[in-house]
């Protein structure tokens, strides 16, 4: 009886594991920033339509910024950062309720990734404001925040991915930063 509890357990937790990875990739901007040119992967100012397993939306990679290394009380508080900012418009007819710290993901040139970081703290231990963190945002609606991940500036960025559901959605939206 044991045995059949584990083999059932086993093939229950495959299922599941197989059934959460990624299976597209989208690179095609749907609103590409500059209409003259076609690029043949997003780039900073272009939307992505990305397809969750219940979430349908439109991710726009704003801008990008470095940030340095913050120190308050003698104490490193955030190490060097490179931050995006996104703007996440549902497309869908379900409220968006996500963790967006979950679904960012920056890949660097020698091909480590970088996770989002939860929060970023200022000189006085605050969080940094206009972080994009927790949403839920209804059908039609949109948020825009920075997303910021720890990264020295010895590190150079090369792709930013943004997968919905907290990163187990079906589709990857993915931006290269070169």
């Amino acid at each position: 009886m044991r045995r059949i509890l584990v083999g059932i357990l086993a093939v229950v937790v495959l299922a599941i594991v197989v059934g959460c990875g990624t299976e597209t990739t989208s690179t095609q901007p749907v609103k590409p920033a500059d209409t003259k040119a076609s690029p043949s992967k997003a780039v900073v100012g272009d939307t992505l339509s990305i397809a969750g397993n219940e979430a349908k939306l439109e991710v726009t990679l704003l801008k990008t910024k470095r940030g340095p290394a913050v120190k308050a009380y003698g104490t490193q508080m955030s190490p060097a950062a490179f931050a995006v900012m996104l703007r996440i418009k549902n497309t869908g007819t379900k409220v968006y309720d996500d963790s967006v710290s979950n679904c960012a993901v920056l890949v660097d040139v020698k091909d480590q990734t970088h996770n989002a970081e939860f929060s970023m703290m200022d000189k006085s231990g605050n969080l940094i404001a206009g972080m994009l963190e927790s949403v839920k945002i209804s059908s039609g609606d949109q948020r825009s925040g920075w997303v910021f991940f720890a990264m020295k500036p010895s590190q150079k960025p090369r792709t930013l991915q943004y997968t919905a559901e907290s990163g187990f959605g079906p589709e990857v939206g993915e931006w290269s930063l070169k």
